[in-house]
Order: C-alpha cells, then sequence, then structure tokens
C-alpha cells in the first residue's frame, strides 16, 4: 500500500489502516516512553512527513504515552513539531552542517 492510500483508508475508517496506525502510534509511544525514562525530557515532540499528513496521529501517540506512564513518574507532554512535515528536513540539514 502507499502512504496516500493509508491516508484515505485512515479518513474512510478503514479497519485495516486504523489497526495499522493505531499500531504504529503504540510503538512509536513505547519508544518515546523508553527515551524519556532515560532523559527525562521536559516534551516529546514528533514530526516529519508521516506523522504530520495523519490527522490524528500525534494525538493517538500522546494518549498510548500517557497510557504507558508509571505510577509516580508521569510522561512528558506530546506535541506536533511546529515545523510539521518540514521537521525531518531541517534536522537532516543541521546534522549535515554538524550543528545538531
Amino acid at each position: 500500500m502507499t502512504y496516500d492510500e493509508l491516508v484515505r483508508g485512515r479518513a474512510a475508517g478503514a479497519p485495516w489502516a486504523c489497526a495499522a496506525l493505531d499500531h504504529a502510534a503504540a510503538v512509536l509511544a513505547t519508544a518515546l516512553v523508553g527515551a524519556a525514562e532515560l532523559v527525562r525530557p521536559e516534551l516529546l515532540v514528533v514530526g516529519g512527513g508521516f506523522a504530520a499528513g495523519l490527522p490524528g496521529f500525534v494525538t493517538g501517540v500522546a494518549d498510548r504515552v500517557a497510557e504507558l506512564a508509571r505510577p509516580g513518574h508521569p510522561t512528558p507532554p506530546v506535541r506536533p513539531a511546529a515545523l510539521g512535515a518540514l521537521s525531518s528536513l531541517h534536522g537532516a540539514v543541521l546534522a549535515a552542517r554538524g550543528l545538531a
């Protein structure tokens, strides 16, 4: 399937698309919580074209992150990247320049 098919499937409420994106959100949330346990950031930012092109994806990740919080160890809030789909490109440019 293509990304566009996935977006259309999610918009139409197709069970296969919703299940795939719910799984992706759960996996990403697990990785974010694991990293947050190690470095204790104040904010978790999700960006890039994949996330920016799927309405509700970042919210789904945020919901999963909240579900994974340990008692007494709240997780930081999850927000979409300010640059949206361009955040990955911006990060790559910074890394290429040696500024990241």
